[in-house]
């Protein structure tokens, strides 16, 4: 798939729609983002049920707090504000005196460590990155017409123009050029807040 270009600037349409309490807003964040933080949750080696726990307290904090997500450095999209959330999470629930910690010291005093020096990368493999992205991409395809579809993938494609695809679907050159720009809307909505480019 050819990669698709998104400018540089942070879309707040889920956030907004979380804060309103909007569920098509809830069910894209948590489809596309809800897995990464079980993910992360994985990774500093906490219990599948302490996972899921902290993944719906981190969904409850972009609801109260996503409004405040400023993209104010470069490189600083919300995927690193959703890690630094989740860090600070796992910290207050590992360290609360009402619960035993179900992971190791020494990860502990890491986290801890890195939030002290605000170390906010979290370093996600390709692979992950791949998975945000086929998560927004099967969003946008299952809202659209398929016929739509095809055309929104022609037309992003480098090898054909939009006249050849308008002949082969029988419709107009401006109809292409509105599905492509119209479809790369809907992946910027979902997309941007992570602020990193699509896979190619």
């Amino acid at each position: 798939m050819s990669r698709v270009s998104f400018e540089d600037s942070t879309s707040k349409s889920l956030l907004n729609g979380l804060r309103v309490g909007d569920p098509v807003a809830w069910a894209r964040v948590s489809t596309i983002y809800g897995p990464l933080i079980l993910g992360w949750g994985k990774r500093f080696g906490l219990p599948r049920p302490d996972c899921e726990d902290l993944c719906q307290s981190v969904l409850i904090s972009v609801i109260r707090y996503g409004e405040g997500f400023k993209k104010d450095k470069p490189n600083y999209g919300f995927r690193i504000w959703l890690f630094t959330v989740t860090r600070r999470e796992i910290i207050k629930q590992q360290t609360s005196k009402q619960r035993l910690p179900t992971i190791d010291s020494q990860t502990i005093s890491e986290l801890v460590r890195d939030e002290a020096a605000q170390r906010d990368d979290p370093a996600d493999p390709p692979e992950v990155l791949n998975e945000l992205y086929r998560r927004a991409v099967k969003i946008v395809k299952d809202s659209c017409l398929a016929e739509n579809w095809e055309i929104f993938m022609l037309a992003i494609a480098a090898d054909l123009d939009y006249e050849e695809i308008a002949r082969r679907y029988g419709t107009t050159t401006g109809n292409v050029r509105t599905i492509r720009c119209r479809y790369i809307a809907k992946l910027r909505g979902l997309l941007e807040l992570t602020d990193d480019e699509p896979p190619q």
